[in-house]
């Protein structure tokens, strides 16, 4: 019996370093790939760089679910199933991914990438699962700290760029962010750093006066750089989940909202002190300029015009749509070859129906709001706890896909992924019985 459980405890202790490992990773990867843009230079030909970068999210989602798999296996956690009813839709939808791949898709070759993205994106929230349900909290606090500390981290990158290319003339900013596709991926990632810190504010802010004003400087500074990308979209997805946390945890809602709202003040006088590339694109001045254009076209920064053209598009194969990842190929004949480089339409809805058309369209609205509600109703059964940063910015992302591409992009997908396995992974009074 003693050797058992000597066996036992050894076998706990082997897949720690494994699972630290890939939370390192996840803390030094937007640094990293920063450095590598420094090293390599910034190519901006489209799909060469998309690839390029969105390989070292792919690696981080491989490397996740690896070490999770393993941290589940050795603390002899049973593997739960999916619900039948979400295992057939999820089937449904894989099976008609594939076959208008093959027989309606533009580009079958992306149709299935993008296919083959998204199954590691499941396993990877399955991952997040297994992993909240074995280290339950330990887990998300170490998640919630990596987060906040990767905008940390990366933000000597942007000043590095600012000093280089400060005075030259016609550099393309928007494109240019170090380790980022562009400008708006990068504003996925500070603000996943906004709704994590602000709702670690709510839980943890109070416990240790020198960690909350740590953290209070932290979530500033994040909203500083949020404001600096110019990221309109971004602060309306947090304000959308700040609402919806106070109605599902409304114990939480006036310290939530407090804390929003000193962290975002400072912030924004901060983000006036960081020199601004243009007066349209970056800033809290450019957000403002932006959103008093008289053209709805202007203030939507060319997405009405997408959103129309897309719609022509999905009236011409309104049952199934054409597979995912095909609207850079049919907005070819509609758009100028100059202005045709958006992968996506800028709108998870649209995105959507023109992928998989009015049958898939159902089929996934049936699954993501049977799985939201079920993260919904985890997080209110505990009244936000350590659940509610995940939940924030979970739903900022999500919120923030209707008129972005939060939904599109690898590291903001993974992000998602993580923050869906926190929120439905079952509370500690429930996983007693779930080791075999």
């Amino acid at each position: 019996m003693k050797l058992l459980q000597d066996q036992r405890y050894l076998s706990d202790m082997i897949p720690r370093p494994v699972y630290l490992i890939s939370i390192f990773v996840l803390l030094l990867l937007p640094a990293f790939a920063a450095a590598v843009s420094f090293k390599f230079g910034n190519d901006t030909s489209g799909m060469a760089v998309y690839f390029k970068r969105e390989t070292l999210w792919l690696s981080f989602g491989a490397l996740f679910v690896g070490a999770a798999f393993w941290q589940a296996r050795i603390s002899r956690l049973a593997f739960p199933a999916l619900p039948r009813t979400d295992f057939l839709l999820l089937a449904a939808l894989v099976i008609l991914s594939i076959a208008l791949s093959q027989f309606v898709s533009l580009s079958p070759k992306y149709a299935l990438n993008r296919l083959w993205v998204l199954l590691l994106v499941l396993l990877v929230g399955y991952a997040s699962f297994l992993l909240s349900t074995v280290l339950k909290d330990k887990f998300s606090q170490s998640i919630y700290k990596v987060l906040i500390g990767g905008v940390l981290l990366h933000i000597p990158f942007i000043f590095l760029l600012i000093y280089l290319r400060q005075d030259a003339e016609n550099f393309p900013w928007t494109l240019s962010i170090p380790g980022w596709r562009g400008l708006r991926p990068y504003n996925y990632f500070v603000e996943v750093g906004v709704a994590v810190g602000v709702g670690f504010l709510v839980i943890n802010g109070g416990k240790s006066k020198r960690s909350g004003t740590i953290l209070f400087v932290a979530v500033s500074i994040c909203w500083a750089m949020l404001i600096w990308g110019g990221g309109r979209g971004a602060i309306v997805g947090l304000l959308g989940a700040f609402a919806v946390a106070s109605v599902a945890v409304p114990s939480s809602a006036i310290k939530l909202w407090k804390s929003a709202a000193i962290t975002f003040a400072w912030g924004a006088v901060l983000s006036l002190l960081i020199w601004t590339p243009n007066a349209r694109s970056f800033g809290l001045f450019g957000m403002l300029i932006r959103s008093s254009a008289n053209d709805i076209n202007a203030v939507s920064a060319g997405r009405f015009q997408m959103w129309v053209n897309g719609t022509e598009s999905i009236k011409e194969a309104p049952i199934f749509g054409y597979g995912l990842g095909q609207f850079i190929y049919l907005q070819a004949p509609r758009v100028p070859a100059a202005a045709n480089s958006h992968l996506h339409i800028h709108n998870i809805v649209l995105e959507v129906v023109l992928s998989w058309g009015a049958v898939g369209a159902a089929l996934f609205t049936t699954l993501f709001i049977r799985t939201y509600i079920n993260a919904l109703n985890q997080v209110r059964r505990i009244a936000g706890g350590e659940r509610l940063p995940a939940f924030l910015a979970l739903t900022a992302l999500l919120g923030h896909g209707l008129f972005s591409g939060t939904y599109f992009h690898t590291h903001s997908l993974i992000y998602m992924a993580i923050f869906f396995g926190i929120c439905l992974a079952p509370n500690p009074a429930q996983n007693e019985n779930t080791n075999g």
